[in-house]
């Protein structure tokens, strides 16, 4: 599975050995780290398939998911979950299942678009909430990298 590194104005692909999802909870969880997990995603984009989504395993998501059957469907299928909680990090480690850190959707949402945001032409779109919500994200965005960003309802 190739990895990426952003490194000074370029970014870098390396192959690293695929890392196989760790069971928990009856969910697959990813355990390759968040380098392995952005490079993930990009190729994802990169392929062009397109219906491909990451989430994000924690408590609250769990409790949810054992009374929504359609939440619980949404997260069996991702095609990739995050371990989003240090109590998913605890139940894996009583029930000795290595996972080697918690990755927040924060943190791969923050980590793809900084890695994008170094490629030519690479622009963002936030779907939802309200015009005053998105303008936030937009400027904070504009902040944290330096690439076109849109926003929209």
């Amino acid at each position: 599975m190739p990895s990426i590194q952003v490194c000074g104005r370029g970014t870098r692909f390396t192959e690293r050995p695929p890392v196989p999802d760790l069971e928990i909870l009856g969910y697959r969880v990813s355990g390759a780290g968040l380098e392995s997990d952005v490079a993930t995603v990009h190729g994802w984009i990169e392929s062009g398939v397109q219906g491909r989504y990451f989430a994000c395993l924690n408590p609250h998501s769990v409790a949810v998911a054992s009374r929504d059957p359609l939440f619980r469907e949404s997260l069996q299928g991702a095609d990739m979950l995050v371990a989003d909680g240090s109590g998913v990090l605890l139940a894996a480690r009583l029930l000795g299942v290595p996972i080697p850190r918690r990755i927040t959707g924060a943190d791969l949402f923050v980590a793809v678009t900084a890695a994008a945001a170094w490629r030519p032409g690479t622009r963002f779109f936030f779907l939802g909430s309200n015009d005053d919500v998105l303008g936030r994200i937009a400027k904070r965005m504009r902040k944290k990298i330096n690439s076109g960003i849109a926003h929209g309802v």
